[in-house]
């Protein structure tokens, strides 16, 4: 079950599809590209869930998705196209023909 914050309303625990949201260091740190956007895909995937358990999905977009997962709207555009990329993303090592 979704725990509820007073600030930021229904939140995602981790799990089976998430882990524990992790804050990226400030400025300078060794974490390579790769990383940080893993991170803010994660951080953005948790915002969807979240977004759209409180208010469905006519209340996600773009920038309730960057100011909840805590990102500008270029790095959501580096992670995703749109937001139905976000919320609906394609599986890995599914057999399309």
């Amino acid at each position: 079950m979704p725990r509820m914050n007073e600030q930021r309303g229904l939140m995602v625990l981790p799990g089976v599809f998430f882990t524990t949201s992790l804050a990226l260091p400030r400025g300078r740190h060794q974490l390579d590209r790769d990383e940080v956007l893993t991170i803010q895909r994660e951080r953005l995937m948790i915002a969807a869930t979240e977004l759209m358990a409180t208010g469905g999905y006519r209340a996600v977009t773009v920038g309730a998705l960057a100011t909840r997962a805590q990102i500008s709207r270029t790095a959501f555009y580096e992670s995703f196209a749109d937001k139905d990329d976000c919320i609906f993303p394609p599986t890995t090592g599914s057999s399309r023909s």
